[in-house]
């Protein structure tokens, strides 16, 4: 939306704007906003541009270069709103929604500027631009977060882009505050480990001002009226728009529609398919299926046995760094014991429970009674409020609230006794011992409940319900992919941290990035 284009636009009907407070919710907004075309319409449609504007803006100036594509990337993302604000799933919280349109909008207004210009104009651009390299790494931050699962992805756009306080991110997401920094943290992590595959400069792009928090960018009055006004006239087929912002939105709009006609269409091929090579395997096997005297019955799959997605392992290894980076701020570098122990030393809670505080979760750890059992009545009640960290991320634990994070304890192990141990006390090396696995069966995960380690009788079942191995958190904060056909004594070496055997972690597998 250029200067002239907006200077068009008459302002003087503009009314005083509606200050909104927190307690009115997005859903509320769009509510009154799709009840009609009048006055009150267009205060509620210009509450939600002044919320979210200035993410919004942010977002598409990251993008693009041009301060008037950037107005008319603004604009249409809010035209995209007017029309498919009934296809917003959560309501209550339109900041990630318009954050994913922002971001289509803008690429879509790139690729078309670029297609305007020749290559040595953006030649030159390029090298008298200084700051080219670090906008284009927000621009790839910008479509990182966009690929975050939702319930990382809303925390991230309230808190760090619309620079809300944790407190009113967790009242706008309806979770406690604890669960809103647990998500941050792992979202954190996530951005990490996709933007160092990228070769993108993480203390630039992370550490930096890209992920702080950030102040509220002030739009002009009549950048929210002119939106609203637009807005609002698209409903009955006349709005102000510029040209370039009405065209950016319809194919932003067609492109949305087109991905998602793409799942459906590609699951009926896929039936498709599958019914056909079903017939065939089925005709193959009448034709072919040996005598079961002859050869035998054939063995099945061990029940339960999967193979973990690349999705689901990585969120797994996100979890387990969170968890290591917790135990090792424990006590100034000792780790944590095995469990919360009562008087005579009985365990009563697990070292699950200890570190809550360490990961965003102290309210949910100020709610146990630390002198009763894990199976109390008061405390019983708190398993169904499993952490996210410790769940078991799609593999399916046998019962709610149970986890497959487990330590080894026992003679020689990182939690040996009843006392944490102290870095001085691993002679073998933290990058050489096992400090959390991911166990072969799960347990509830408040219950004292650990893998029992002795030199003479049979190792644990490790593994999760996967074929393939198993991830092991090591004491020095590093995640590791254990081989399934790794031997007894390797597996026995990492266990004990004082063992003295010759013997390096990269014997068990790759490290997990």
């Amino acid at each position: 939306m250029t200067n002239e284009s907006m200077g068009m636009i008459s302002t003087n009907r503009a009314e005083p704007l509606t200050k909104v407070g927190e307690d009115v919710t997005d859903s509320q907004l769009l509510a009154r906003f799709q009840a009609g075309r009048d006055a009150a319409a267009e205060n509620a449609f210009v509450a939600l541009v002044a919320r979210h504007g200035p993410m919004v803006f942010r977002v598409c100036k990251q993008i693009l270069a041009n301060h008037d594509d950037a107005l008319d990337a603004f604009q249409a993302t809010f035209l995209v709103l007017v029309l498919k604000a009934g296809s917003v799933r959560k309501r209550d919280s339109v900041a990630s929604w318009l954050h994913g349109v922002a971001r289509r909008v803008a690429l879509r207004a790139k690729a078309d500027s670029a297609h305007r210009r020749t290559y040595e104009r953006r030649r030159a651009e390029v090298t008298s631009n200084p700051v080219h390299d670090n906008a284009e790494a927000q621009s790839e931050l910008s479509e990182e977060i966009d690929r975050l699962p939702e319930k990382f992805r809303e925390p991230v756009v309230l808190c760090y882009l619309e620079g809300l306080t944790t407190e009113l991110a967790a009242q706008r997401l309806g979770c406690p505050k604890g669960t809103v920094l647990s998500r941050l943290a792992r979202a954190k992590e996530r951005l990490r480990l996709r933007l160092t595959r990228r070769g993108l400069a993480i203390p630039t792009v992370l550490l930096g001002a890209s992920l702080a928090p950030q102040s509220a960018v002030a739009l002009p009055a009549v950048l929210l009226v002119t939106t609203a006004r637009a807005a609002i006239g698209i409903g009955v087929g006349k709005t102000s728009a510029s040209t370039a912002a009405a065209t950016l939105a319809q194919l932003v709009l067609r492109a949305m529609l087109v991905a998602k006609i793409k799942p459906v269409a590609a699951s009926l091929l896929m039936i498709g398919i599958s019914v056909a090579t079903a017939w065939g395997v089925h005709r193959y096997w009448v034709a072919t299926k040996p005598s079961e005297t002859a050869v035998g019955k054939t063995q099945p799959v061990a029940e339960g046995a999967i193979e973990p997605t690349d999705s689901q392992i990585e969120q797994r290894v996100t979890d387990l760094k969170q968890i290591g980076l917790a135990m090792l701020s424990n006590n100034g570098g000792r780790l944590p014991a095995s469990s919360i122990r009562g008087a005579g030393g009985k365990p009563l809670l697990s070292w699950r429970v200890a570190i809550l505080p360490l990961l965003g979760e102290g309210e949910l750890f100020r709610q146990f009674r630390l002198d009763q059992p894990w199976d109390s009545l008061h405390n019983q009640a708190l398993l169904s409020r499993i952490p996210e960290i410790y769940a078991p991320g799609g593999d399916g634990a046998d019962n709610a609230g149970s986890t497959y994070y487990r330590v080894f304890v026992g003679r020689g192990t990182a939690f040996e006794g009843v006392r944490g141990i102290t870095a001085s006390e691993i002679t073998d090396g933290s990058s050489n011992t096992i400090m959390v696995v991911e166990a072969g069966d799960s347990v509830p995960w408040t219950k004292p409940d650990e893998l029992s380690y002795e030199p003479n009788q049979p190792l644990p079942r490790l593994g999760g319900r996967s074929r393939s191995g198993f991830l092991a958190l090591f004491c020095n904060g590093e995640v590791r992919n254990v081989r399934a056909d790794v031997s007894d004594a390797k597996r026995r070496a990492a266990i004990t941290r004082n063992g003295g055997e010759p013997f390096t972690a990269a014997e068990l597998g790759e490290a997990a990035k």
